[in-house]
């Protein structure tokens, strides 16, 4: 057994306490039980400064695009610039970049992953890795009359994904990207799964994208998607327009939400009753420099999750370091709020609740040091894994 104990612990009640020691099973890494600090002798004991949380879930992440780190330069100007900048490198998905990607994110305490594919090239280092994903097999396609035909081709993604034992639904990129036929096609599918992820309101056009043709990101999606097809007008809001196409028992994860306002919120929970929010902001302010209004997001009472997106777009693959952008943008959002984003919520998203996500008895949820001074400092501290 190991007697592990810190200057505060993240419990499973969500908040700091002190002078407690988690008892870990060695073989397999499960808590056995967790104690008041008086109760084991300090001999036993492994003491840690700063705080111990449970392992983080990145609730988004594209895995796939490991290999252009430092390819897409950090300009700040925007979705369009940086999506064409993806289109002209999309061919470099390379397995090693990969595989380091994810041996970096294990290492920086993110015990789980929401993943967004769009081919089976990441299949060979989720097999072998020690993380736990979930994989979304992510659909793309603006041609109305090639629906099915896009359907029948991410459902081959989904299948390999399947076949290989790695947990993995359907999904769609973005209203932007997507014919309402082709989401229809992907709500309609029984084996699509019970989780979405849907990129929204991640640049200020997209809020307007049914509204009128004269619309910078309409203008793109159509070279983009090498398509002169007429675009769907409904003359409704974005998340007005396509949230009834999802089925109600669907869990949806709507990621960036950057440009999302009090009106949208409204419209979320008004549409669905399965919306979870996910932010990556170091790679909103890598592509678009902005971050969302936090406030917006905790008033709207949805649950919050924290993801990294790619290292297109982004520095790193760690969610300390994303917790440390959060805060030092908004000093009254909580330490333990935060750690919960990136914890707990994650784990209820995905339903990995029952073995990670939060330190309790019967769990393994891998155990994460976050070092530092005080607790209302933050900004030079760092997350060590330990277990």
């Amino acid at each position: 057994m190991k007697f592990i104990s810190a200057d505060y612990i993240f419990t499973e009640k969500q908040r700091l306490e002190q002078d407690i020691v988690i008892i870990i099973n060695e073989y397999n890494n499960k808590i056995i039980d967790i104690k008041s600090l008086t109760e084991i002798d300090s001999v036993l004991v492994e003491n840690y400064q700063g705080i111990i949380t449970p392992g983080f879930i990145n609730a988004h992440c594209h895995l796939e695009l490991s290999s252009l780190f430092q390819k897409i330069p950090n300009t700040g100007d925007g979705l369009i610039s940086f999506l064409n900048q993806i289109n002209s490198n999309k061919n470099e998905l390379k397995l090693e970049a990969m595989i380091t990607a994810d041996h970096t994110m294990w290492n920086n305490g993110i015990q789980a992953v929401g993943d967004i594919v769009n081919t089976c090239h990441s299949i060979a280092a989720k097999k072998n890795s020690s993380i736990l994903y979930h994989s979304f097999v992510e659909a793309i396609g603006i041609e109305s009359s090639c629906a099915v035909e896009r359907l029948g081709y991410y459902k081959d993604i989904l299948i390999e994904y399947d076949n290989n034992q790695l947990w993995s639904s359907l999904t769609w990129h973005a209203p932007y990207s997507c014919s309402f036929e082709l989401m229809n096609a992907i709500g309609d599918y029984d084996a699509a799964g019970y989780l979405m992820s849907v990129h929204n309101q991640e640049t200020l056009s997209e809020s307007r994208f049914f509204y009128d043709e004269e619309n910078t990101l309409r203008d793109f999606a159509k070279q983009f998607l090498h398509t002169n097809s007429k675009l769907a007008i409904t003359d409704k809001n974005v998340l007005a327009s396509w949230l009834p196409l999802i089925n109600d028992d669907r869990k949806l994860l709507l990621v960036h939400n950057t440009f999302s306002i009090k009106s949208d919120f409204d419209v979320m929970k008004k549409m669905l009753k399965n919306i979870t929010l996910c932010t990556c902001p170091q790679a909103n302010l890598y592509i678009e420099n902005k971050l969302p209004n936090y406030s917006a997001w905790i008033d709207s009472g949805l649950d919050i999750t924290i993801g990294t997106d790619s290292l297109a777009s982004n520095y790193g693959l760690c969610i300390w370091e994303e917790i440390k952008c959060i805060k030092e943008a908004n000093k009254d959002i909580g330490l333990v709020t935060l750690i919960t984003w990136a914890t707990i919520n994650g784990a209820k998203y995905y339903e990995w609740e029952d073995s990670i996500g939060s330190i309790a008895i019967g769990k393994s949820p891998g155990l994460v040091n976050i070092v530092l001074d005080n607790l209302e400092n933050i900004k030079h501290s760092k997350a060590i894994r330990i277990l």
